[in-house]
C-alpha cells in the first residue's frame, strides 16, 4: 500500500511539473499559492521565488480584491468554476487567461486547485479572423461583379447584390437555385 502511494505521488508530481498549463494550489483565505508548477510563474514572467510571494490580487487585472473575495466565497460553495480573465505579468503586459478551479481538501483544509491556460494568442487570432471575415464580407457584398458562394452540389448558398440584380430575383428565391439556374 505504501509503495502504491509513493508511485501515485510520483505520477502526480510528474503531471504537475510537466504540464504546459499553469497549476496552482491557492489558499482561499490568504489568496497566496501554497504550491505551483514552474509554468505558473513563467506564464506571468516571474521566477518561482518571486511568484511564491505574490497573492492573486497582485496579478489579477480585471477584478478588485473585493470582487475576488466574493467570487472565492461563491466558488467555495459551488465547488468549482471556469471562466476567462486577464492577468498582469511582471512587466505589466496583460494576458488573457482561461481559469479552471476546483475546491479540494488538503490536510483537512479546503483549497483551490487552479489550472491557468494562456489564451492571449488564441484571442488575438480569433479577432484577426473576425476582422478578415468582415473585410471579405464587405468585398463580397459590394463587388461590381456577380459573386456566388455555392456548395459541392452547386446549390447557391449566397449571392451578392450585383448577382441579385442580374438574376432579377429576390435572395430567398435565388439561394434555392443551382448555379446554372440563376440567369434562367
Amino acid at each position: 500500500e505504501l509503495e502504491r502511494l509513493r508511485t501515485d505521488q510520483k505520477k502526480y508530481k510528474i503531471v504537475f511539473e510537466q504540464s504546459s498549463d499553469a497549476i496552482l494550489i491557492v489558499d482561499p483565505e490568504t489568496f497566496q499559492a501554497i504550491d505551483f508548477n514552474e509554468q505558473a510563474a513563467a506564464m506571468l514572467g516571474y521566477t518561482p521565488d518571486e511568484f511564491r510571494n505574490l497573492k492573486v490580487f497582485d496579478y489579477e487585472a480585471l477584478e478588485s480584491p473585493e470582487e475576488i473575495r466574493r467570487n472565492a466565497e461563491r466558488i467555495l460553495k459551488q465547488g468549482q468554476a471556469e471562466f476567462e480573465t486577464r492577468m498582469r505579468t511582471k512587466d505589466s503586459r496583460i494576458r488573457d487567461i482561461r481559469v479552471k478551479i476546483r475546491v479540494i481538501e488538503i490536510g483537512g483544509k479546503k483549497v483551490f486547485h487552479n489550472i491557468f491556460k494562456d489564451i492571449t494568442d488564441l484571442k488575438r487570432n480569433e479577432a484577426a479572423l473576425r476582422e478578415s471575415k468582415d473585410k471579405l464580407q464587405i468585398i463580397f457584398d459590394n463587388a461590381p461583379a456577380i459573386m456566388l458562394l455555392v456548395n459541392e452540389d452547386s446549390e447557391i448558398l449566397k449571392i451578392n447584390e450585383t448577382g441579385l440584380i442580374a438574376a432579377g430575383r429576390p435572395m430567398e428565391e435565388t439561394v434555392e437555385l443551382r448555379n446554372g439556374d440563376v440567369m434562367n
